[in-house]
């Protein structure tokens, strides 16, 4: 918490795919909420994932959520979580018909491990709910947009980006993040839950050449 705090985030979620949600039990899930929100102590908005298949269990950890502070359980819909692929057309859609109905505007925020963050801005979304080991990126990206510097927040991104599209590959990726997380002091290890991908010694090699090419454009 800490960690991203100090990276100026807007927000936090928690029990999402970082957290390995469905790997959790119901008192673990349960635990990382209070701890948690008990961290941030309101500095913003925290939203939870209460997702289960289950009614009961869904209830249960929603209401022990709110009643810990989460920001993330209302009573009717104020954000749509944006994910499809591809969904830019779709995007700019739902902008084009909500202006022209009359409707109440909801907020948009994207996924998709912000692979495609600077055109969905410029297509109506209002930021990105998703995971990256340079949560800063995503921050820049989205302050520089809303202040009018469109291409200033695109050249921001392109430094991330060869990063950004390793941590996105799917199976691997969430062992990528954590491992970077890890390095960065964010997390005590990197291990991921059984069932779960664990990096090779070509994969650790990979990266430090990433890291270390991203550095020295940060230098630059």
């Amino acid at each position: 918490m800490d960690f991203y705090l100090a990276r100026r985030v807007h927000g936090l979620t928690l029990l999402g795919i970082m957290g390995e949600a469905p790997k959790l039990t119901p008192a673990e899930s349960r635990a990382v909420v209070r701890r948690a929100l008990a961290r941030v102590a309101g500095r913003v908005p925290v939203v939870v994932g209460v997702s289960n298949a289950e009614l009961g269990a869904l209830a249960a950890l929603a209401n022990d959520a709110m009643a810990a502070g989460a920001a993330g359980v209302f009573p009717r819909l104020v954000m749509l979580k944006h994910e499809d692929c591809p969904g830019l057309t779709k995007l700019r859609r739902i902008r084009a018909e909500t202006a022209r109905a009359g409707r109440r505007r909801v907020s948009v925020l994207v996924g998709n491990n912000a692979i495609y963050y600077p055109q969905e801005l410029a297509r109506g979304a209002d930021g990105a709910m998703t995971g990256f080991s340079y949560p800063e990126m995503l921050v820049e990206v989205y302050e520089r947009f809303i202040a009018g510097d469109a291409e200033g927040a695109e050249d921001v991104f392109d430094v991330y980006l060869p990063l950004l599209r390793y941590e996105a590959q799917p199976g691997i990726g969430l062992a990528v993040r954590k491992e970077l997380l890890f390095r960065r002091g964010a997390l005590a290890s990197p291990t991921v839950r059984a069932p779960g991908f664990t990096l090779a010694a070509e994969d650790h090699r990979e990266l430090d050449r990433l890291v270390a090419r991203l550095e020295r454009r940060l230098k630059a």
